[in-house]
This record gives structure tokens, sequence and C-alpha cells, in this order.
């Protein structure tokens, strides 16, 4: 990607020119914004962690001098992810928090709050804060059934619909003991329950689902080579 192997300062340039209005530059701004986050997370994908950092962070500042708070909290979502799976479970929380915060969740559409949701709720599981996570997930449901094929999103978002969801949730209420869930019969939601056996079956569930597709990709891998036909490596960071 262009952006990667483009120097800061070089962009820095780029986006501090002289500008015939203030609303264009903050439309480049924010357009800049985008490829510096998937410039990013491509390279949290690759492991290179602390690039992926500067990214994030450059990224956010430059959404935040734009004034696209959704864009914001996309990015602060994404930095939570990293400071979560990296073991750093309160600066993902704190993350997460931010994400949500000066409009960044109330003007954003409902596709991107479920995923600032469901990220919220993994830190807070990984936190230990197993309640606030279970709570973070049912609202998290509750914004991307709001979503509707008629609502304009940005394009950051295509790729969470509602089996994303479902496996961001399995992986989270494996985090979730002691604190019990299950499905309603009524609804399809998850809630409390005091119930041993029900919490062993939502994470037999998991497990199982993991199973699945553990056995899928070593099918792939039998046919194909680790990486497909072709492919050096498809090995994730994340």
């Amino acid at each position: 990607m262009l952006v990667a192997e483009a120097d800061d300062d070089d962009l820095a340039a780029y986006v501090g020119g002289v500008f015939a209005t203030d609303k264009i530059r903050s439309r480049l701004l924010a357009a800049a914004a985008e490829p510096v986050y998937v410039a990013g997370w491509m390279s949290f994908d690759a492991s290179d962690y602390e690039v992926a950092r500067r990214y994030f962070t450059l990224a956010v500042t430059m959404a935040a001098e734009a004034g696209d708070a959704p864009l914001e909290g996309h990015v602060l979502r994404a930095m939570a992810h990293q400071a979560t799976d990296l073991g750093h479970p309160k600066q993902g929380v704190s993350l997460a928090l931010a994400s949500f915060e000066r409009k960044r969740y109330s003007l954003a559409c409902p596709r991107e709050r479920a995923l600032l949701g469901v990220v919220q709720a993994r830190s807070l599981a990984a936190a230990g804060q197993k309640r606030d996570a279970v709570t973070a997930l049912l609202r998290a449901e509750d914004d991307l059934a709001a979503a509707d094929a008629g609502l304009e999103e940005p394009a950051r978002v295509w790729f969470f619909p509602e089996a994303s969801l479902a496996h961001e949730t399995a992986r989270t209420l494996v985090w979730t003991e002691p604190v019990v869930v299950r499905r309603r019969a009524s609804s399809g939601r998850w809630c409390r329950s005091s119930s041993p056996a029900t919490r062993s079956t939502a994470i037999a569930a998991t497990n199982a689902d993991n199973a699945r597709w553990n056995r899928a990709t070593s099918e792939c891998g039998q046919s194909f080579g680790p990486a497909g036909p072709g492919v050096e490596s498809d090995a994730s960071g994340r």
C-alpha cells in the first residue's frame, strides 16, 4: 500500500497545504485518514505492532482534526482491539471507552456502533468486567439489528455482518465466566443465567465452532498448502 511506504513528512506536507475552504481541508484530512488507518490495520495483521500503533495514532489525530467523530471512534476501536489482543486489557477498556465519547458513537451508523460495542465487550471481558461485557454485547446486538440496507454506511464497515458479530460474541463469552449467559428462547438474545449446565453448553458450542473451523482450515491446508496456491503466507498477527 502506498501510504504504508510514504514518509510521514510527505503526508504532513500534503494535508498541511493551503485550501480554498476549511470544509475542503476537513474532507481531505478525513479521506487521507482512512488509508492511514488501513495501513495501521495491515501492520497489526502482520504483527508489526509498534508500526500499527503509530499509524493508528496518526489516523485518529487526522480524523479528529477533520471533525469526523465516527472515523475517530473506528480507529480508537482498532487500537482497543490491538491492546486487548496484546494482553493489555485495561488499556483496551480505556481506548474502547474513548471510542464512544464525543459523539463518536452517537453519530456513527448502527453497524459501526455494533462494531464499537463488540470490541468494548471483548476488552471488558478480558479485564474481568464480565457483567459489563455481557451488557455491551446485548447493546451491540441491538445496534446491528438496527442496521438497514437502505441506510448510508461508510465502506470501512462492510466486513461486519451478523456472522462477524456472532464470531466476536463467541470469543467474548469464553471470557465471561463466572457470569453465565444463555440464549433466550423467545428472542435469541444472550442473557445471564445461574445454570452451570447452560454455561457449559455455551462454551461447548463455541469450542465446537472452533473445532469445525480448525478442521476446515486443515483440509484447505492439505489441498493447497499452508497459504493456498501461489500465496507465500496468510498468517495473521491478530
